[in-house]
């Protein structure tokens, strides 16, 4: 096989990489290669990191894909080591931003659950820190 096409692993073989791969919600690193679009259907709250580059990232929200043109894309560069949180589902292209190979990483959604635990940790802090007597009966700029 000729050419300077990037090759994968799978099964144990290793096979060419085509330059749209279409895949449901994978999470995990995977290393994005100059011109080689990856596409993604995404749930609302998927993370994704550049860990090693930048990143183009681009979606459009998935409850409106029956109008595709109308619909503006939404169009991201992450830079080595940000991140970005989708606020919708959506179906995403990424791909490598500049002319080096580019390690990123998707996670899943974080739970409901584990959204409210941290939710009461800051709740629990926050009284932790402050009492309801220290605001009783104050007046800002007023004597103490």
């Amino acid at each position: 096989m000729g050419g300077d096409a990037p090759f994968e692993q799978r099964d144990g073989a290793a096979r060419p990489m085509n330059r749209t791969e279409v895949h449901k919600m994978e999470r995990g690193e995977r290393r994005y290669y100059p011109g080689q679009v990856w596409a993604f259907s995404l749930r609302r709250g998927s993370t994704l990191l550049a860990l090693d580059g930048p990143l183009r990232v681009e979606y459009r929200d998935g409850s409106l894909d029956w109008l595709p043109d109308s619909v503006p894309r939404v169009s991201i560069t992450l830079e080595e080591g940000e991140h970005h949180v989708l606020p919708h589902s959506a179906f995403v292209e990424i791909r490598a931003a500049g002319s080096n190979v580019v390690t990123g990483l998707i996670t899943d959604p974080q739970p409901l659950t584990s959204q409210l635990k941290s939710f009461m940790s800051l709740v629990q802090w926050i009284r932790q820190r402050f009492t309801f007597g220290d605001f009783v009966g104050k007046t800002p700029g007023g004597p103490e």
